[in-house]
């Protein structure tokens, strides 16, 4: 599955609360394309971002001590530095810099270019200079070749090829090593990172990084070397293509992508040719997902068992954590507690009974697996995490991000958003998720050979649990 680039956490359809995770070292998440070569202008430009960002944490931050850092103290350190910024790129950055003091996801810059297509010529325009365009499109759009992938002991190895991609076309395979993009060691970066931010917390940063690099502008190329399965490079230019899915707009979000997937498993699949598993994937929890899964579980109502596939999947709105998990509960759970100042939000699942069309749709009761990852993340661990701390499914995979804190967004002077956590969230057995994530009942390791042979194993794991766990279910003929 594709990962969505913004690790997002839209708290309820009536409050506007998302999140961002940033990447340490980088100015935002709008990449390292056309928007950062701006005219220098005079220092203190910017200025008004920097205090008004600081005072949004202050004001707004769940935690009154803010996680053990001294917020004044910060604000008198950098300040001086933020009088004498020239750009917006130098404030971005320095933003970025003071959030990550506290050391907690979602907080971030979403620069004003990447929120419309419009918008960077506006940016351009406010800054009283045209903006060039960056011939080779790096960064500078959320078109990609095709690819998905994940650092796997310390390489970026592709995991999953999309049909009909310029990736396709030119033979690329799972399983084959990301080796340079353009001129760039990938490996070193990943190194670098995990000696940042160690080992499992920089797994999700270095994919923030490397599709910073491999995606950009539609109809643009990519020059990526690759490592074959007999290590043997293959340096390609590839084409990139908008990713498939139904634009959405929520807020202040730059337009995002919202694909959804279901389908039976194969026979080939789950390891036996009577099995009904009923697997669902999709991208990210954005509306248009809530109609397309309740159609899903329509189809699969008598399923022997149904796998929901979050790898990659950084979050969406939060709520809906609730709307999904309605699906397989018999009686009223809570799933979790999101904590502000002066406030509690639970999120609750209600037993559904029937479709949006009047369909009669008793909850499903056969087993759930639920298949996750380092890069399942936010409103993904509030899903994963609530319905794991109510017996209701079985994980398979790896730890999640564990970076599941409900955040805000807001508009700077200049017009960049900032995305700030304003709540803290935990289970309804008292789990708390941010860093420490949601662990896989069932861990199951991604390895090169499985990839390089087609293997999804994971997939391969909770498909053969379904079928053993319906095995072992007492028959009539039992009675």
């Amino acid at each position: 599955m594709r990962r969505t680039r913004l690790a997002l956490f839209i708290a309820s359809a009536g409050l506007l609360a998302v999140g961002l995770v940033a990447v340490p070292g980088c100015s935002g998440s709008g990449g390292t394309g056309a928007a950062e070569k701006q005219p220098a202008g005079e220092p203190g430009k910017y200025l008004p971002d920097f205090d008004r960002a600081w005072e949004l944490v202050r004001d707004t931050h769940y935690d009154e001590n803010y996680n053990g850092v001294d917020w004044n103290a910060v604000r008198d350190e950098l300040r001086p530095r933020a009088e004498m910024a020239r750009t917006r790129a130098e404030m971005r950055a320095l933003i970025n810099e003071m959030v990550s003091r506290l050391n907690q996801s979602h907080f971030g810059i979403i620069p004003q270019e990447v929120e419309t297509p419009d918008a960077l010529a506006e940016t351009a325009t406010a800054d009283n200079s045209a903006t060039p365009e960056i011939p080779t499109g790096d960064g500078d759009g959320n078109a990609d070749p095709g690819i998905d992938f994940r650092v796997i002991d310390g390489r970026a190895i592709v995991t999953a090829i999309r049909t009909g991609s310029a990736a396709e076309r030119a033979g690329v395979r799972t399983g084959w090593i990301i080796s340079k993009v353009r001129d760039r060691d990938i490996t070193a970066i990943i190194t670098d990172l995990a000696e940042a931010v160690g080992e499992h917390t920089s797994q999700i940063y270095a994919l923030q990084t490397i599709e910073r690099m491999i995606d950009g502008r539609p109809g643009t190329t990519i020059e990526i070397t690759f490592l074959d399965g007999a290590d043997a490079e293959h340096t390609l230019d590839l084409m990139r293509n908008n990713p498939p899915g139904m634009p959405v707009k929520f807020g202040n979000l730059p337009t995002i992508n919202t694909y959804f997937e279901h389908r039976w498993l194969t026979a080939e699949e789950t390891g036996d040719p009577d099995a009904k598993v009923g697997y669902i994937a999709f991208n990210i929890f954005m509306i248009p997902v809530a109609p397309q899964f309740e159609r899903a579980m329509y189809e699969f109502k008598d399923a022997d068992g149904v796998i929901i596939d979050l790898r990659g999947n950084p979050g969406g709105v939060g709520a809906m954590a609730g709307a999904l998990g309605r699906f397989f509960v018999t009686e009223k759970k809570n799933l979790g507690t999101m904590s502000m100042r002066g406030a509690e939000l639970q999120f609750n699942a209600e037993p559904v009974a029937v479709t949006s069309a009047g369909e009669r749709l008793p909850p499903f009761t056969g087993p759930v697996a639920m298949l996750i990852d380092s890069a399942s993340a936010s409103t993904s661990e509030v899903f994963a995490g609530g319905m794991r701390a109510i017996g209701r499914i079985t994980t398979f995979g790896q730890r999640t991000a564990g970076m599941a804190l409900p955040a805000a967004m807001d508009r700077l002077p200049s017009g960049d958003v900032l995305l700030h956590a304003i709540a803290d969230y935990v289970n309804s057995d008292g789990t708390r998720l941010e860093g420490d994530g949601v662990p896989a009942d069932v861990e199951v390791p991604l390895n090169r050979k499985d990839l390089l042979d087609g293997i999804d194993a994971p997939l391969r794991e909770a498909a053969h649990w379904i079928v053993n766990q319906t095995a072992a279910q007492p028959t009539a003929n039992d009675n």
